[in-house]
């Protein structure tokens, strides 16, 4: 089954590793997939409530603090008890494939792709290490792309 796939980089570009998403999609657009529609954001709006109900799956992608350095694709799994929406200014992931159902009765398939990153001082640069694990997060994107084509999906944690 061909799945309508939605990629969305989230990250800000002059905070050095927070725009490692961002790097991600311009090398993702490189590799031109007909399948995937890559786009990139500062923050998770509601208005993408609308865009991520017209795709069968959608994946989020951001950097990580988190100390372990891992690459992580986690499943978002629908939540019953999901919260009323407290902040329109910036929503999580989970929350906006919620709002995409409540409003538009549309529930994609959802993953989280966090990339471990290390600076996030004013910059441009990515970290050395932090860019190794941009291409890390590429080519597990594409390994669990090529399972959901497959067939053979699972959530994923790489180092």
């Amino acid at each position: 089954m061909k799945k309508n796939i939605l990629i969305i980089c989230i990250g800000n570009e002059i905070r050095s590793d927070d725009g490692v998403a961002i790097h991600l999609a311009r090398e993702l657009e490189k590799l031109k997939f007909p399948e995937i529609e890559v786009i990139t954001t500062h923050q998770l709006i509601p208005e993408l409530a609308d865009t991520i109900s017209q795709f069968d799956l959608v994946i989020f992608v951001d950097a990580s603090v988190e100390t372990n350095k891992n690459i992580k694709l986690i499943k978002i799994e629908k939540n019953e008890n999901q919260s009323e929406i407290s902040t329109f200014h910036s929503l999580s992931p989970e929350t906006l494939v919620h709002l995409s159902e409540k409003i538009f009765n549309k529930n994609p398939e959802a993953y989280i792709l966090k990339i471990p990153a290390n600076n996030f001082e004013f910059g441009t640069e990515l970290h050395p290490q932090t860019k190794q694990k941009m291409f890390e997060a590429i080519d597990t994107l594409i390994n669990f792309l090529n399972c959901i084509k497959n067939g053979t999906q699972n959530e994923t944690t790489t180092s």
